[in-house]
């Protein structure tokens, strides 16, 4: 039997999800975004679409084929936000939609992120209690 817990308009904005590790699913939530950026793999810099960021990781959909374990210097600016700046890990691929975890990010971009998110939250959540 399946557990489940109900989300309701009182659960904070910062819940945390938790990861299913049979299944691989994330562990937080994860708002959508879609904002260009760039990354380097291997000296190598390319375009990316930056899809969906939580406080652990980002979704980004990449002109290459990436492999799991790749290590990436990614860039990307957030309207209103600011201008984000990390180092990730591949860990989930289909086709050129990657998922990644954050490796290194400073203490700046982690409030962009988190600020962000804070928001998309707050809003799309009383969207949906509505």
């Amino acid at each position: 039997m399946i557990d489940y817990e109900i989300i309701t308009e009182d659960t904070p904005i910062n819940y945390q999800f938790q990861r299913n590790k049979q299944t691989n699913k994330r562990d937080n939530f994860r708002a959508n975004i879609n904002v260009e950026g760039t990354y380097t793999l291997e000296s190598s810099q390319s375009r990316c679409t930056v899809l969906d960021i939580s406080n652990t990781g980002i979704g980004l959909k990449v002109p290459q084929f990436l492999t799991e374990g790749d290590i990436l210097d990614l860039t990307f600016d957030i309207p209103e936000y600011g201008k984000v700046a990390a180092k990730v890990n591949v860990v989930f691929m289909k086709g050129t939609k990657v998922g990644c975890n954050f490796v290194s990010i400073n203490d700046e971009s982690r409030q962009i992120i988190n600020k962000y998110i804070d928001k998309f939250a707050s809003t799309n959540l009383r969207k949906f209690f509505r």
